[in-house]
């Protein structure tokens, strides 16, 4: 079987399996891309694996385009950066791994064990982008069946116990392609699903960011498997997840660090970016609309707010008016009018802010007028 290549791509294929081919290598597209080929979606970016030195042949097509290569020969990869396409370029390989949880040890290999390392059967298809076969389809799992089928299923019943992140894979890919897990890789998935525990914060965290990027089904398909409950996440009602994707609807605003949020609410477990941190406390300290606390919460946690208070249309509001309570006054000239830089001036401008948020206070002369009047009161 051939799969069509589109014309944007096909160019970029034939010249790395060209390459490949003059240094006695067969190469492929993998995984991802090849899986979104086949199903006619859009790439993003492409994953080639080569029966040989994968490096050297990255090495050799970046050279012929004057393009940056980064090499981790301890991975034995590399990545090219494109003007359309990130390029991963990757030797077939084996990997082993000593504990449940642990990063893998890779050493090379040959074709059929670069396919049966993979998570998803669906994942582990390969096209030929070697010149003499050019297109064709190498399924040596019967990933096209599972794929027409909609079920995911992973390679052995140990799968999950290797990578535990494999599960969080399974559920971005379910909430993604609308699919269901095959009957045995959802029972080693409930068999298996405590092994979530061991793996590192840092890559559960990186897990559930790509989970929120598939939106609300994301967050419904991982409380669905009772994920959420081992990882000690947030069980998100429906309303919650309905309100924030309303909101986002309205005003446009991305809802995936809102949906991120939503997850985090109840647990420090997570090792969170200042920034992130400031924003969940900030959303957890509302009982009922602030102004001032709003106010500095980051537009991509607009939602979650929307989602979170009683009062959600004075957000809606806020949305709407929020350049214009914002106070005109320089720091400059409160210093000028006798406000020393410090805490004194920044209460005094969000005194101003909730005047304007009251319609109180409209131009900038009415702040002066404010100031003056407050420090000869």
């Amino acid at each position: 079987m051939f799969i069509p290549i589109p014309d944007n791509i096909s160019p970029i294929l034939k010249e790395i399996g060209t390459i490949s081919y003059s240094k006695g290598h067969r190469a492929y597209l993998v995984g991802g891309p090849a899986r979104d080929l086949i199903l006619k979606r859009k790439l993003k970016d492409i994953d080639i694996m080569v029966e040989g030195n994968a490096i050297g042949v990255a090495e050799e097509y970046a050279r012929h385009h004057n393009m940056r290569v980064k090499v981790h020969p301890e991975f034995l990869t590399a990545k090219v950066k494109g003007r359309k396409f990130i390029i991963d370029f990757a030797s077939a390989r084996k990997e082993t791994y000593p504990t449940p949880g642990s990063l893998p040890i890779v050493e090379p290999g040959n074709f059929e064990e670069d396919m049966r390392r993979r998570d998803f059967t669906i994942n582990a298809m390969a096209i030929s982008i070697t010149p003499d076969n050019f297109g064709e389809l190498i399924d040596i799992v019967e990933g096209l069946n599972d794929l027409n089928k909609g079920v995911l299923r992973v390679m052995h019943e140990k799968s999950f116990q290797d990578d535990p992140t494999r599960i969080l894979r399974g559920i971005r890919f379910s909430a993604r392609f609308g699919f269901t897990f095959e009957d045995k890789t959802l029972e080693y998935l409930r068999r298996n699903i405590d092994y979530l525990k061991v793996v590192s914060r840092e890559r559960i965290l990186r897990e559930l960011e790509f989970i929120s990027k598939e939106g609300i089904e994301g967050i419904r398909v991982l409380t669905k498997h009772h994920i959420h409950s081992v990882l000690n996440l947030c069980t998100v009602e429906d309303k919650i997840l309905n309100k924030i994707i309303e909101f986002s609807e309205k005003t446009g605003i991305n809802p995936e660090k809102s949906l991120l949020a939503s997850l985090l609410m109840c647990t420090d477990d997570f090792p969170l970016t200042s920034h992130m941190r400031k924003n969940i406390n900030l959303i957890k300290s509302l009982g009922t609309f602030d102004i001032i606390k709003v106010a500095r919460i980051d537009e991509d946690y607009l939602p979650l707010v929307y989602a979170y208070i009683e009062n959600s249309e004075e957000v809606v509001k806020f949305f709407t008016v929020r350049e214009r309570i914002s106070p005109e006054i320089s720091g400059g000239e409160m210093k000028k009018l006798g406000i020393s830089p410090g805490p004194e001036m920044g209460k005094i401008l969000e005194e101003i802010m909730v005047l304007r948020w009251q319609g109180r206070i409209k131009t900038k002369d009415d702040e002066i007028k404010f100031i003056k009047g407050r420090l000869n009161a």
